[in-house]
């Protein structure tokens, strides 16, 4: 015959019931002494300090954003920008965003942030000013779009942007000394379903947010590096490595879109321009940036989503390359006012912002191969 499990004895009952109090009285005062000890440390858990670097004047490091610009003014190429609490380019943004204002919201890297242009004069500027809305600029010098996740995830979307305008290029295609995903620390604040979950049940515990701090994200603080944009086409001397994949790239920007349109913004792309745009590369062979503009391109027509074509633009502008770059790559102000008057046609003709945008919802996107970069290890 069959007997269910034996009952406790009272004596063991008791025994049982004191170390298990026991047990969560020690917890419950480690969790209180992390609490109060390292305070600081588990306040820079969710958005690490500012940490001193001696390479960057002004964008020290940050694991989860690899470096970012301290709030401020700053005199810079010979031009004063002024960094809101937000960490972004512009004025202070009201938070709450007030009653009835509509934001529109442009990512990317230094072209979309305005390297070299004065306050007031980017094309998030002249597109909001066009649009009579407020322009809530998201570029970043040196970007990717795996930086712009994280910076969207921490702070950006506090901003409650209407419409998001995804401008980046550049920083993801380039080859440099670092890939972004091995030197910042995972930041899952968007994540969802059961890892998601477990993970933020994990981070009610100070004991946790601590352990992991100390040992997985303060490291990556010291992992800053600097930032170049190549426009070399010859393998010769390059790494061999994309600061962000091809195929990385691609999901970054699907998941840039999908993170905009649960929070009920509308989306669009912005496809930028370089100096060769307008002439005078070399034409042996496509440039390195090729591929990442055809990902663009198609991530925008997956979407049904408007297309800034930033190339078309210039080219219709007539005015020379000296008239709108600074550099290589870089729009001078006159350059940023045609970008800007682009992106206000293009989503005015969408019906943005007296009405929201119709987007469709795609399925996964296709694997590429990239044909800058060789196959294997």
């Amino acid at each position: 015959m069959l007997r269910g499990p034996r009952a406790l004895r009272p004596r063991q009952a008791r025994r049982l019931g004191f170390a298990l109090l026991t047990s969560a009285g020690l917890w419950l005062g480690l969790e209180a002494a992390v609490t109060v000890g390292f305070a600081e440390a588990l306040r820079a858990y969710d958005s690490p300090p500012r940490a001193a670097d001696p390479e960057l004047v002004v964008m020290p490091g940050h694991p989860y954003l690899i470096y970012e610009y301290r709030p401020g003014r700053h005199e810079e190429r010979g031009v004063t920008i002024d960094i809101n609490d937000f960490g972004l380019r512009g004025a202070e943004l009201a938070r709450p965003k007030p009653p009835g204002e509509r934001r529109l919201m442009v990512t990317g890297d230094s072209s979309v942030f305005g390297f070299g242009v004065p306050e007031g004069q980017t094309l998030v500027d002249a597109a909001a000013a066009a649009l009579g809305v407020r322009g809530v600029n998201a570029g970043l010098p040196g970007y990717s779009t795996l930086q712009t996740q994280n910076l969207l995830s921490l702070r950006a979307w506090a901003t409650e942007p209407d419409l998001v305008v995804i401008g980046n290029l550049w920083s993801d295609n380039t080859f440099d000394r670092f890939v972004d995903k091995e030197v910042i620390a995972t930041l899952r604040a968007w994540d969802r379903g059961p890892t998601g979950a477990l993970w933020r049940l994990m981070q009610r515990s100070a004991v946790f947010r601590f352990a992991d701090w100390t040992l997985r994200v303060a490291p990556k603080a010291e992992q800053v590096r600097t930032v170049t944009w190549t426009r070399d086409r010859a393998p010769e001397g390059r790494m061999g490595r994309r600061r962000v994949e091809i195929n990385d790239y691609q999901a970054n920007l699907y998941q840039i879109a999908e993170a905009a349109i649960q929070r009920g913004a509308g989306v669009a792309f912005l496809m930028l321009p370089n100096r060769e745009d307008l002439g005078g590369g070399p034409t042996d062979r496509p440039p390195a940036w090729a591929p990442y503009r055809a990902v663009l391109r198609e991530a925008a027509a997956a979407y049904g989503a408007p297309l800034i074509d930033g190339p078309a633009l210039f080219s219709a502008d007539g005015r020379d390359a000296d008239a709108l770059f600074i550099d290589e790559m870089h729009p001078t102000a006159a350059g940023q006012a045609v970008l800007g008057a682009g992106v206000a046609e293009a989503l005015r003709g969408a019906g943005w912002p007296q009405r929201p945008l119709t987007l469709r919802r795609p399925g996964a996107p296709p694997v590429r191969a990239d044909p800058f970069v060789a196959a294997g290890p």
